[in-house]
């Protein structure tokens, strides 16, 4: 449940970070495309877009920030 004072996010922004997660997802599948880490992250990314090609933002830009956990700690960062 959204609160008065949290903003819903932006269609350009959750592109923008869509677009960006990808790059980032496929330098690190390129670096170890036998990691087992590859297909959650692949499957994060791919449930992001089907949530925002469906306009819930919300849940989109919550599953961008799984996948961009994914993806450190996939790096070990």
């Amino acid at each position: 449940m959204r609160g008065a004072s949290e903003p819903r996010p932006k269609v350009a922004a959750v592109n923008a970070a869509l677009t960006s997660l990808g790059t980032a997802a496929r330098a690190a599948v390129e670096k170890d495309p036998a990691g087992r880490s590859a297909v959650p992250l692949s499957a994060r990314l791919k449930e992001a877009r089907e949530l925002a090609d469906r306009g819930m933002l919300e849940g989109a830009a919550l599953t961008i920030g799984e996948a961009q956990l994914d993806l450190v700690r996939r790096d070990g960062v």
